[in-house]
């Protein structure tokens, strides 16, 4: 994917938008590090960290340093990205209204070549002809609609039970509907793919998540 030209009207945007999700983090090192990586990722479109230090330099700078910063941040043990995804949680919900269209999907994302990411999974690829089981990630995602054609992320997480996790396909997608449900106050109509088997059992749940 080729960079993007960011203007400065956009800049301004931009970190306006990721100051906000950075100030979750009370360590200034930390907001930094977010900021730079939410510049990066859509500066260079691109999801490698070279890519992305490039687009924070703006054209100026030391690479490599700033490649090592932003790597230091990734493999830090006390890491923690849950303050993030519940404050953009927080921010899609605010949209949703009861005519407000919520889309909910899983997809997989296949690493054939992976051996070592953390909670790397098996799952079925998608893109093989032959529908092989690869190591990878089975992902749950749910979307808010705004408008005719834009989506806001409520909730895209890699579903744990791939890992070995000790729980089921069904309770994680549960527990992420009823999650979803709580943040928009019951608010919204859920849209779902035909082949979503779940439809029964998960309306049953988030009936009974909203009586209790």
């Amino acid at each position: 994917m080729a960079g993007t030209v960011l203007t400065k009207a956009i800049r301004r945007q931009l970190y306006s938008f990721a100051g906000g999700i950075a100030s979750q983090f009370t360590d200034s090192r930390r907001q930094r590090f977010v900021k730079d990586m939410l510049q990066g990722l859509i500066a260079a479109g691109h999801v490698h960290l070279t890519a992305i230090a490039r687009g924070t330099s703006q054209g100026s700078g030391n690479i490599h340093a700033a490649e090592k910063r932003l790597s230091g941040h990734l493999s830090s043990e006390h890491w923690n990205a849950g303050p993030l995804a519940a404050e953009l949680l927080r921010r899609s919900a605010a949209m949703v209204g009861d005519d407000t269209i919520l889309t909910a999907d899983l997809t997989d994302l296949s690493k054939p070549y992976a051996k070592h990411l953390e909670g790397l999974g098996r799952v079925h690829d998608g893109s093989d002809p032959d529908g092989r089981i690869r190591p990878g990630y089975c992902v749950f995602e749910a979307f808010v609609r705004v408008g005719s054609w834009q989506l806001f992320p409520l909730v895209i997480e890699p579903l744990k039970v791939y890992a070995g996790a000790p729980t089921g396909e069904n309770r994680e997608i549960l527990q992420h509907v009823l999650r979803i449900h709580e943040a928009t106050g019951g608010q919204g109509t859920w849209v779902l793919d035909r082949g979503f088997d779940r439809r029964t059992c998960c309306a049953e749940h988030a009936v009974a998540g909203a009586v209790a």
